[in-house]
């Protein structure tokens, strides 16, 4: 059996994620965790949604260190937050992440922790639902979701989380007009996205990245 306890990891930018030696995986970018989730998923999936929308709904496929979450809170107000975890992190773990620049911040970080699974809460004027299981299983609902964060780990480690299935899970449970963004570009996953309905956008990477995906329903 595979140990999946994660372990803290200096990433490029001088930010820490985790890493995962039994599947060679990090949580985040070694080029840089923050610079990684501010471009990918805050840049090219919020701050583009919220140029047509005020208050958008979001998706997470995986929670990890609570990061993309974070800078989602800190970003804006109204907004509605799902995430998805089988695996998570323990409260001292993530604190030691050492992600917050202010009193405010951390508050918050520790609120998005500590929150219980499975029922709502309201972080500083947004609503955040955890839900511990695994996506597969999971009912994630029809029409509900203007964003989707799509953060499992690579398709060589968790395969089984890039599937045909599973993007049109994702697909049926995103609005009309919705986007879904990923650090990931192989052209297996892209051809699989298309195969679903989603139009692509293959924006600019971050540090270390050519290019990154966002599907358009």
């Amino acid at each position: 059996m595979k140990d999946l306890r994660p372990t803290l990891y200096k990433t490029a930018d001088g930010s820490n994620t985790l890493y995962v030696k039994d599947l060679d995986q990090c949580y985040h970018s070694k080029h840089g965790a923050m610079q990684e989730s501010q471009h990918i998923f805050i840049r090219h999936g919020l701050e583009f949604v919220l140029k047509k929308k005020q208050y958008p709904s979001i998706l997470e496929i995986g929670l990890g260190t609570g990061l993309n979450c974070l800078l989602t809170f800190s970003k804006s107000l109204g907004i509605s937050y799902t995430s998805i975890e089988k695996y998570p992190i323990s409260l001292y773990l993530a604190l030691e992440m050492g992600y917050c620049e202010s009193d405010k911040e951390q508050l918050i970080y520790r609120q998005i922790h500590e929150a219980p699974w499975g029922e709502e809460l309201n972080i500083d004027g947004n609503r955040l639902f955890k839900v511990q299981e695994d996506i597969i299983h999971c009912d994630v609902g029809i029409n509900q979701y203007d964003i989707v964060y799509f953060d499992a780990f690579s398709p060589e480690a968790q395969s089984e989380l890039w599937t045909e299935a599973i993007f049109l899970k994702m697909y049926n449970a995103m609005k009309v007009g919705g986007v879904l963004v990923t650090y990931c570009a192989k052209g297996v996953v892209k051809r699989t996205l298309k195969s679903v309905g989603f139009k692509l956008e293959h924006p600019p990477g971050p540090i270390g990245k050519r290019e990154i995906t966002r599907g358009v329903k």
